[in-house]
């Protein structure tokens, strides 16, 4: 996907410019990473809450999907590049406020989760992080993007999105590799026994 942006347009500052951006990668980032787990279901079953849009898996199947240290970095780059300072971290919750506003039922309980452990400066878990993007996904879908939403300061969620982007790179690639491996297998126990 290519997006531009022209100076004709009220969106010509860099922050500004790379928050849409970024909301829009994350938007898509999810719709696929969604898929996937659609399509990995049959070798790699939701086994936590199979209605739920984020809780998808247990623990015991995300360490299995090496997710663990995914979320470990997550939580290392959230702390060190958004966290870091008071005055940024008052910034993050009003945005985080803003998703649990706009989502409904166990999402919007795992963003208010999210939010509690932010402000009680407590690690975030997969589930957590996957709730965020779906936030954020929801904001593009039903809202309409708007880089405005929830707090004006597009440098703290210009950085905050960048870390939620790479993040959901790891993890699609982690549950690929997995799915694909296991696949894989499958296949040579089949040849193997023919």
């Amino acid at each position: 996907m290519e997006i531009e942006f022209t100076d004709s347009l009220s969106i010509t500052k860099e922050d500004t410019r790379a928050c849409y951006i970024l909301m829009l990668k994350i938007s898509d980032l999810w719709f696929a990473f969604e898929h996937l787990v659609k399509t990995a279901a049959d070798i790699i079953p939701k086994d936590e809450d199979r209605n739920s849009n984020v809780n998808f898996y247990s623990s015991s199947t995300m360490q299995m999907l090496e997710f663990d240290p995914i979320t470990l970095n997550f939580n290392q780059l959230l702390n060190n590049q958004v966290l870091h300072r008071s005055v940024w971290r008052r910034e993050v919750y009003p945005f985080i406020q803003y998703l649990v506003r706009d989502t409904q039922g166990g999402t919007q309980r795992l963003i208010a989760d999210a939010l509690s452990h932010v402000q009680e400066s407590r690690e975030l878990q997969a589930k957590h992080i996957f709730a965020l993007a779906y936030g954020i996904r929801n904001v593009y879908v039903h809202k309409g993007v708007a880089a405005a939403l929830g707090s004006k300061n597009y440098q703290v969620k210009r950085a905050f999105y960048l870390v939620m982007y790479d993040a959901l790179i790891l993890y699609s690639l982690a549950l690929g590799n997995a799915y694909c491996c296991k696949k894989l297998a499958s296949y040579s126990t089949v040849i193997t026994q023919s």
